[in-house]
C-alpha cells in the first residue's frame, strides 16, 4: 500500500462540505490524507484509529476532528458476519470556509480556535458524540443555506467542548514527499503483516525497505515522529486493546498473539502506553457507564 491524497467527493447539490456514511463489512487499512478538515464518528463497528503518529482502538461512539493533510486511517479486520457491519459518517470541508470576513466575528472564534487545534486530531468524549450524532446524519440530507448553518453550529457545539483530547504528538510533521512517504507506507505495511511475530527486529523492517539499519532508524524516526520501538510497542498494546475489549481470551494468550516475548514485559509496556494494567483497561473498557477510551 502506498499513502496517497484523497479527492474531496463532489457535492450532489453543490454545498461547501460534503457529508456522507462510509459502509462496508470491514474498514479496509487505506492510509491517505487530504486537504480537507475532515470530522468522522463510528456508529458501527471496531478496530484501530491510525492518525499521524498515534494508534489507538476505535468503538462505536469515536468521534474525530482532523485537521487538512493530516495521514489517517481506520482499519478493522473482517471478522464475524454478525459483528463486521462497519458504519461511519463523514463529514469533509475546507477550513477556509470558516476564514476571512467570518473569522473576524466574535459569534465563529470559537470556530477558528477549533479548526487551529485540530491540526494533530481531536478526539471528543462519548457524550460529546452523542449530542452531535443526530446532526451529523442531518448533514447527509441537508441543502442550501441550511446546510451551512447545520455546520457551523455544529463546530460551534464541538467547539466548547471541554472533553477532548488530542491524538498526534506534537513532534509529528507529515512529510508528503513522495518516494519517502511510498517507502514509509511499505514499512507500515511490513510492520502491520508480521505484528504478531515477538522475533520482528528493526533489521528486518529495513531490509524490506532496503535501507541499512541505521538509515532506517533515522528514517523511521523523522517520518513518525518517535521510534521504531515505540511505533512497535503502540501498535501491539492497541491490537492488544482490541481483543481486550472484544474477547474472553486471557490476558497471557492476548500478550502473546500481539507479538510479546513474555507476560511480564506486555504488562509493563502496556502500564507505560496506557498508565493501567491490562485488567483494568479489560474492566474499565467493559464497563457500561464508561466507553471513553483512556488516554
Amino acid at each position: 500500500m502506498k499513502i496517497f491524497l484523497e479527492h474531496r467527493r463532489k457535492s450532489p447539490c453543490n454545498l461547501s462540505y460534503v457529508a456522507f456514511l462510509n459502509e462496508g463489512r470491514f474498514s479496509p487499512f487505506i492510509w491517505h490524507y487530504h486537504p480537507e478538515a475532515e470530522l468522522t464518528l463510528i456508529e458501527k463497528g471496531e478496530g484501530t484509529r491510525f492518525v499521524g503518529d498515534s494508534i489507538e482502538p476505535y468503538v462505536p461512539g469515536d468521534l474525530v476532528l482532523l485537521g487538512g493533510s493530516l495521514p489517517h486511517t481506520w482499519s478493522s479486520e473482517q471478522i464475524s458476519p454478525e459483528r463486521a457491519r462497519h458504519r461511519a459518517v463523514v463529514v469533509q470541508f475546507s477550513a477556509d470556509l470558516f476564514k476571512g470576513s467570518l473569522a473576524a466575528c466574535p459569534e465563529f472564534q470559537a470556530i477558528a480556535d477549533l479548526l487551529a487545534r485540530c491540526r494533530r486530531g481531536i478526539v471528543f468524549s462519548n457524550a460529546s458524540a452523542t449530542a452531535v450524532a443526530g446532526k451529523m446524519n442531518d448533514l447527509v440530507a441537508s441543502r442550501g443555506i441550511d446546510a451551512w448553518c447545520q455546520l457551523a453550529k455544529l463546530l460551534d457545539l464541538l467547539a466548547r467542548s471541554t472533553d477532548v483530547r488530542f491524538l498526534a504528538s506534537a513532534s509529528y510533521v507529515p512529510s508528503m514527499q513522495h518516494g519517502a512517504q511510498r517507502r514509509f507506507d511499505r514499512a507500515l505495511s511490513f510492520i502491520s503483516d508480521h505484528l504478531a511475530d515477538s522475533t520482528l527486529r528493526l533489521n528486518d523492517v529495513a531490509r524490506a525497505v532496503h535501507l541499512t539499519p541505521t538509515a532506517f532508524s533515522r528514517f523511521f524516526k523523522r517520518m513518525a515522529g518517535r521510534t521504531f520501538v515505540s511505533h512497535m510497542t503502540g501498535a501491539r498494546v492497541s491490537a492488544a486493546c482490541r481483543l481486550l475489549s472484544e474477547s474472553e481470551d486471557s490476558i497471557a494468550n492476548i500478550a502473546f498473539t500481539c507479538g510479546f516475548g513474555n507476560l511480564a514485559n506486555f504488562n509493563r509496556r502496556f502500564r507505560l502506553e496506557k498508565a493501567m494494567t491490562p485488567s483494568e483497561f479489560r474492566g474499565q473498557f467493559l464497563s457500561p457507564s464508561n466507553h471513553r477510551l483512556q488516554p
